[in-house]
């Protein structure tokens, strides 16, 4: 429980002094061609011809270059010395500083000088406290810094340069896995997740793909991880920069750079990448654990025009018998957009024509278990009253004189005006105050913050402190979401802050903030290349990721099948896309542009409707383990949705499987992404699996194993079951156990009231699950609210089951085959239960 409080001191905190350890100074020579050219007036033909093999060619020193000058024009050559001067590149320093459980690498110029800006020389993590002690040892060599553990060298950084503001250094590893880094969509219909080969282009954009526009949002930590065979630790390397920068992974050596600010490379190991995520999550900040709500369907679109219009799509999910956890609304909500100044973009305020008495709407929601998000942008225009105010206060991102700048020369898509300084913590807690409290009061219980790349910008914008836009625009996002985040514990801290967010950062986790894919194309190669991104947010600290599921752009669609009209193929891609969904994102919310009220995206409007509402059941059915993942994401950096190497990480056959992922640490899912497909593969680490629906068992020597993708008619994706398996379940409005053959394992089962900060004071339900074999003990930790009324055990064998004792007394049970249905009594501290054969 020692990380109950921790994530409100993790976001954003300032770098500690410390005293570097310079190991290394270089004064590199280089001949650039352009100097040569430029003295072609100065040198012969034949001078020239002479000096091409010294064209672009790194000299460690000052002897070896003038060494290979005098090889090449002879030793007294009149322009040797001006030559010499020319081909000088600035000084490069390499400083350690050693802070367990880090080693953070720094290169500087010669004279050590470091960013002296209090915004961008801010760490992104929580630094651990100076230490001289490191478990990394590292040497400097050949113009290389040489980081070893356990005397095994993990990498190399070499040739370190700075030019102008931008510094950057080559990195020599074997490595032959690099995950994390956040998301960028590079290849269409790929699922590896694997960054080697790519180049990660490290500032926040939206970008066009296959079809639509996906999100790049740098979290700057990258995971090496070596074959099993190899023997060496595996390492992570977090660019502690808030510029735009660069990891060009394309060719080795590889190279990272930097635009500005310090070129500071943190370094963790650990035995495995579970460790190393576990360490970096406790400086990165774990998550805020989302309302109970996040974690169910929510229906979406650009947008509902009215009540009557999102009532009608309520009422069939609900006719339909589909559940229902919230609605979303889009920027209709406040009015709507036009391409002029009297836009109604940034009013943060109801068009009351078509939304009338709004806190009265969303109350009635509430009570029928509807919660609503509101979206929100960044760009106010000029027209409205906000404009006025924010343009009076100083609060608008401006020029040098401190005058409103329109961010746009023309009127772009949403009208014309101004972008909020987010950099302006008083106009943060202003805006906050002034507009979004108001919809909080009224019932609002998320902040969709749209936009937030920022998607457009005038490249002559100033911020507070004088801040400039490539200073700013890597933290734009979330500085916005830190606004939402104080206001919050400023003025309703009983209640849980929670943002859906287009982009953002490091520490994004620790606000309360989540992040979908995008505006992305509708169409299987986009869902394929959702798969892998998901894994690297994973890894980069980011546990609830989700996205416009069926597609944004529905006109990015490529039907490959003649045999099927482009609706039945875009029906089968939202039937396969809502079935992922519904494992694996949080929120599960599908949505389009639908400006023309002619396409859909509620589940039982698009796909298969039987099939759609079998793979939402079973999401609800296990609320209450997606719920208690969540807490163990909140109390000790656990990952919700692990990516199979998390668990596996001497499996090399369980690497870079993007299309595959761990819900928790006991199931195991895999999706498909491809037009007609019929059946799927599932990779099993060695163990024995049980098939979650059916219960049939597996024993795995670490293969593949293929399944039927369509069972009883009902499209549903493979989902096992790791032997010993303690599974939450709710079924019939009642709390069961499910537990999968005999091991020893163990799990906590979390609850409470779904919506307040109580769980931060420990007013939250836990009982420990522990299983032995055929033993199961039931350990109440916290509360005494939380019932387990039944307990489903799937036997390895049909073998009869001919008593189940517990401490208080002998339980009723039915055997079905290998299903195994006990009744459970209420219990006070400890229930323990044996089954006799």
């Amino acid at each position: 429980m020692r990380f109950l409080v921790l994530f409100f001191t993790l976001a954003f905190t300032s770098q500690l002094s410390a005293a570097i350890q310079w190991i290394g100074d270089e004064q590199g020579y280089k001949l650039n061609p352009a100097t040569l050219f430029r003295m072609r007036k100065e040198l012969t033909k034949e001078e020239q011809g002479q000096l091409k093999p010294l064209r672009n060619v790194m000299f460690a020193d000052r002897a070896t270059f003038t060494d290979a000058l005098e090889k090449s024009i002879g030793k007294h050559h009149a322009l040797a010395k001006q030559l010499t001067e020319k081909a000088k590149l600035p000084a490069v320093s390499y400083g350690v500083e050693a802070r367990n459980p880090l080693l953070s690498l720094i290169i500087s110029d010669g004279e050590h000088q470091q960013d002296q800006n209090s915004f961008t020389q801010r760490s992104w993590l929580k630094l651990p406290t100076l230490n001289k002690t490191t478990q990394l040892k590292s040497t400097f060599n050949n113009r290389c810094l040489q980081v070893s553990a356990q005397d095994k060298l993990l990498f190399e950084l070499c040739s370190g340069t700075q030019n102008g503001t931008e510094k950057s250094a080559y990195l020599k590893t074997a490595a032959d896995s690099i995950l994390g880094l956040g998301q960028e969509f590079i290849h269409p219909g790929d699922t590896k997740a694997n960054r080697l080969g790519d180049t990660r282009h490290g500032k926040n954009v939206m970008t066009g793909f296959n079809g639509g526009f996906n999100g790049n949002t740098l979290f700057p930590i990258a995971y090496f991880d070596f074959p099993a065979s190899a023997g060496r630790q595996p390492f992570a390397l977090i660019l502690d920069n808030r510029y735009p920068q660069t990891w060009d992974f394309s060719e080795s050596p590889y190279r990272l750079s930097v635009e500005g600010g310090d070129f500071k490379l943190h370094v963790l190991t650990g035995k495995t990448l579970a460790e190393i995520r576990h360490n970096y999550m406790l400086m990165a900040g774990t998550p805020l654990l989302p309302p109970k709500s996040a974690f169910g369907l929510w229906v979406s679109e650009y947008g509902f025009d009215n009540w009557a219009e999102l009532d009608n799509k309520i009422a069939t999910l609900k006719k339909n018998n589909f559940p229902l956890s919230g609605v979303v609304m889009d920027l209709q909500w406040f009015g709507g957009i036009s391409e002029d100044e009297n836009s109604k973009m940034g009013s943060l305020t109801w068009d009351l024509e078509n939304f009338p008495k709004p806190a009265d709407k969303i109350a009635g929601y509430k009570k029928q278990n509807i919660d609503m998000i509101v979206i929100e942008e960044p760009y106010i225009s000029k027209g409205l009253a906000e404009y006025k105010e924010l343009d009076k206060r100083g609060f608008l991102a401006h020029d040098n004189a401190g005058k409103s700048l329109d961010a746009t020369q023309y009127s772009a898509w949403w009208g014309h005006g101004g972008m909020f300084d987010w950099s302006n913590k008083a106009g943060r807690d202003f805006w906050h105050d002034y507009r979004r409290q108001a919809l909080i009061d009224a019932g609002v219980v998320g902040h969709w913050t749209d936009l937030g790349e920022p998607e457009m910008h005038n490249t002559e914008f100033k911020y507070s402190d004088g801040l400039d836009h490539v200073m700013v625009h890597n933290s734009f996002n979330t500085e916005w979401l830190q606004g939402i985040y104080d206001g919050y514990q400023r003025n309703n801290p009983e209640k849980r802050p929670f943002m859906m967010s287009r982009s953002g950062g490091m520490g994004m986790q620790a606000l309360g903030a989540i992040i979908w894919s995008g505006d992305t194309g509708s169409d299987f190669a986009s869902l394929a290349s959702q798969m892998p991104q998901q894994t690297h947010m994973m890894w980069s600290g980011l546990d609830y990721y989700s996205s416009d599921v069926g597609g944004f752009h529905r006109a990015a669609l490529q039907n490959s099948d003649p045999q099927q009209s482009k609706e039945q193929a875009q029906d089968e891609l939202y039937t396969q896309w809502f079935a992922y969904a519904s494992l694996y994102e949080v929120p599960v919310r599908a949505h389009t542009e639908n400006l023309c009220n002619c396409k859909e995206t509620a589940p039982d409007r698009i796909g298969d409707m039987d099939s759609n509402r079998a793979n939402i059941n079973l999401r609800y059915q296990l609320l209450p383990y997606y719920y208690s993942l969540a807490y163990r994401a909140t109390l000790d950096a656990q990952p919700v949705f692990p990516s199979l190497e998390y668990y596996y990480p001497h499996d090399d056959q369980a690497k870079n499987l993007g299309q595959m992922k761990m819900v928790g640490p006991f199931l195991l899912g895999s999706s498909v992404a491809k037009q007609g497909q019929k059946s799927s593969e599932t990779y099993l680490p060695r163990g024995t699996w049980y098939d979650f629906r059916t219960g049939k068992s597996v024993v795995s020597k670490g293969q593949w194993v293929k399944q039927e993708l369509y069972i009883n008619k009902l499209f549903t994706l493979p989902l096992f079951a790791k032997q010993g398996a303690l599974i939450p379940y709710a079924s019939d409005k009642e709390n069961s156990l499910k537990i999968f053959g005999f091991g020893e394992q163990q799990f906590n089962w979390y609850d409470d009231d779904g919506s307040s900060t109580a769980y931060l004071q420990g007013n939250f339900q836990q009982i420990n699950l522990q299983s032995k074999q055929k033993q199961l003990k039931l350990l109440r930790i916290k509360g005494d609210k939380l019932a387990i009324n039944k307990l489903q055990w799937i036997l390895p064998t049909q073998q009869k089951v001919k008593t189940v004792i517990s401490n208080l007394g002998n339980l009723t049970f039915i055997q079905q085959g290998s299903t195994l249905s006990v009744e459970l009594p209420e219990f006070a501290k400890e229930l323990n239960i044996e089954l006799k054969f």
